[in-house]
């Protein structure tokens, strides 16, 4: 072999081993370019679930707080009840469950669980909790009328009215006008806000209903003057002027009005049998800050005067042509805090010489345990869908001139007829209630029916504040 060929033979074995070299080398940056894209898309996977679970535990906060807004009783969706946020076959699926505790400066724990699952999984592949502080905002309630809870207010052949566009009419779920039922008059329109936040869905109440129901029923020739705003309404029928429904208008959401129901009674520093505040004709004088135990009855002619706040552990009547009055020279109303059921039938709730009427307040509900429980003031979703069927305060052919009748968790009814005769009765204050009934039952036009609450003495609840936020793991 000659030295050419033998040159040539080893130029050819290092171009051999030179490229196979180069194909291990590229072999090599391949497959850690393929590994490193491998391991970055596992990666990038990873982070999209973790970030998925995070935004189920975020709408899980946002949805808790909007069911406390409307319900402060509202305890969250335990794991039993999962809230689910979406579940498809490109995504799979992601839900929450929430609790709600209670702190005693006021505050609310919101603790929000996200879990999120692999198409077709039924174990989540991922979780994360958040937790939430929120604390209520507060206000004085600005002079209702009426106030009606989310079982609504319903009038049958009514008038209400007249009074003036200081004065508002509050309700929380809906408005049935029937039968010639009247608010405002062709001079006067007060302001109306329906919530519509009368449904209950998933177990929990109340909630808004669906954007298709509205919530103004004004049917045979009743009429409503005012400026109105209602959730979802639409139609106009039965509106006239002066006033009109606001479009597209959004009522103010809030609970209903708040009553410090255990610093109430803690303030009565004496106590005495109901027998000691109950009357057959004659008359009665009820000390101030005293409880009285059991059912307390004022009946046939009697006359009952308040001379300061009162609680009543029982039942509460009066009846039978007997007067229920405020002492003279109190200026500010006097309160009856009530355990159970009132019944106001035929009888007059008087002034006293400065203007100054009563307020009467019963807890009676579906839940007895917590009616008569002092620090009870939230009744559970069942209970509070149940009791604003409950009777609270009935007013049956009775004047509670200047006062104040509300049912914090039941019914307010008031019956007629009955006529507030201009040149005598100044008319009632304010009627509130988880529902509130008026069936003819006519307030005489000419005179300043409605009077404010006095001031201070009732706040509303609103929405809920975030103070504190934190991812927990």
């Amino acid at each position: 072999m000659n030295k050419k060929n033998v040159n040539t033979s080893n130029q050819r074995g290092s171009l051999i081993i030179l490229s196979m070299i180069v194909i291990f080398a590229m072999s090599s940056i391949g497959l850690s370019l393929a590994q490193t894209v491998f391991t970055q898309y596992g990666s990038n996977k990873q982070r999209l679930f973790v970030e998925n679970a995070i935004g189920a535990a975020e709408a899980g906060v946002s949805a808790t707080k909007q069911q406390l807004d409307t319900n402060s009783g509202f305890t969250g969706w335990n794991t039993a009840n999962k809230q689910v946020l979406y579940n498809d076959a490109t995504r799979g699926r992601a839900d929450y469950s929430t609790e709600v505790t209670s702190n005693a400066d006021g505050t609310k724990n919101i603790i929000s669980t996200g879990y999120v699952y692999r198409p077709g999984d039924t174990t989540a592949y991922n979780t994360k909790r958040i937790k939430a502080v929120v604390k209520i905002e507060t206000q004085t309630m600005p002079t209702p009328s009426v106030y009606a809870g989310p079982g609504g207010l319903s009038m049958f052949s009514t008038t209400v009215g007249p009074t003036d566009a200081n004065h508002t009419i509050n309700v929380l779920g809906k408005l049935t006008m029937n039968l010639y039922a009247a608010i405002g008059t062709a001079s006067s329109a007060p302001t109306v806000n329906v919530a519509n936040i009368a449904c209950a869905s998933g177990g929990e109440y109340p909630v808004a209903c669906p954007s298709n129901q509205q919530p103004l029923s004004i049917i045979n020739s009743a009429s409503l003057r005012g400026t109105v705003c209602a959730t979802n309404q639409v139609s106009t029928a039965g509106i006239y002027s002066p006033g009109s429904l606001e479009p597209n208008c959004v009522a103010p959401v809030a609970s209903m009005p708040i009553f410090d129901k255990q610093g109430f009674v803690n303030g009565m520093t004496s106590s005495q049998l109901a027998s000691n505040a109950s009357c057959v004709t004659g008359s009665r004088t009820w000390g101030a800050n005293r409880t009285y135990t059991g059912n307390v009855s004022v009946g046939l002619y009697c006359t009952a005067t308040v001379t300061g706040n009162v609680h009543i552990t029982g039942t509460f009547s009066v009846s039978g042509g007997s007067t229920l009055r405020a002492q003279d020279g109190l200026t500010t109303a006097p309160t009856i805090v009530v355990n159970r059921q009132v019944s106001l039938g035929d009888i007059v709730i008087q002034r006293n010489n400065l203007n100054v009427g009563v307020r009467i307040i019963s807890f009676n509900s579906n839940n007895t345990s917590c009616s008569d429980s002092p620090s009870c003031t939230t009744l559970s979703s069942a209970d509070a869908q149940a009791s604003v069927s409950a009777q609270g305060i009935t007013c049956q052919f009775c004047i509670p001139d200047a006062s104040i009748l509300w049912s914090y968790f039941g019914r307010t009814s008031l019956g007629g007829p009955t006529v507030f005769t201009p040149a005598s009765r100044s008319g009632i204050a304010s009627v509130m209630g988880g529902s509130v009934s008026i069936d003819q039952y006519a307030f005489f036009p000419g005179q300043p029916t409605w009077m404010p609450i006095p001031p201070g003495t009732v706040t509303v609840t609103g929405k809920n504040k975030i103070v504190d936020y934190q991812q927990l793991y």
